[in-house]
């Protein structure tokens, strides 16, 4: 049998077509354009799900079809492997993110400040409120840099 975690995501709208079907069986090319398969991925599905042979086509009884996708879909492999697919998408997305912010260079301040006082005009800072003028992220960057370090000299 495939491995699941590749076709496993594609049982939803395998469902819902099925269900709209009108055919009494499905053959193995509907199986592999339903689920995503290769050709031998398909017969090999079949066969596991209680398919025959007619001819030269494989084929399967629609509503055993459905039987079989809706018990996968309500069992806990399909759960889980969701719900680790999920996971990993959020790792990856936070890897990327990650190596977008390492690649983000903060060039130093142009000039030495010395405190809150000395602050470029860029920079606005009130009691209640703070005013950034920036042109890019990088450029965001570099006048918050310029800020923490001009705040730590004032707090030292």
């Amino acid at each position: 049998m495939p491995r699941q975690s590749e076709w496993l995501q594609h049982v939803p709208v395998a469902l819902e077509v099925l269900e709209r079907l009108p055919c009494p069986v499905v053959d193995r090319g509907v199986l592999e354009e339903l689920l995503h398969l290769k050709r031998r991925q398909a017969i090999r599905l079949l066969a596991a799900w209680g398919g025959f042979q007619s001819g030269k086509t494989y084929l399967i009884g629609r509503e055993e079809c459905l039987a079989v996708l809706r018990s996968i879909r309500d069992g806990v492999d399909y759960h889980s492997d969701l719900s680790r697919r999920r996971r990993i998408g959020c790792l990856v997305s936070s890897l990327r993110e990650d190596w977008i912010a390492r690649q983000t260079v903060i060039s130093p301040p142009r000039h030495q400040v010395r405190g809150l006082d000395d602050l470029p005009s860029s920079i606005h800072l009130d009691d209640n409120q703070l005013c950034i003028r920036f042109q890019n992220r990088e450029d965001l960057l570099t006048q918050l840099l310029t800020l923490v370090r001009s705040l730590a000299r004032d707090l030292s």
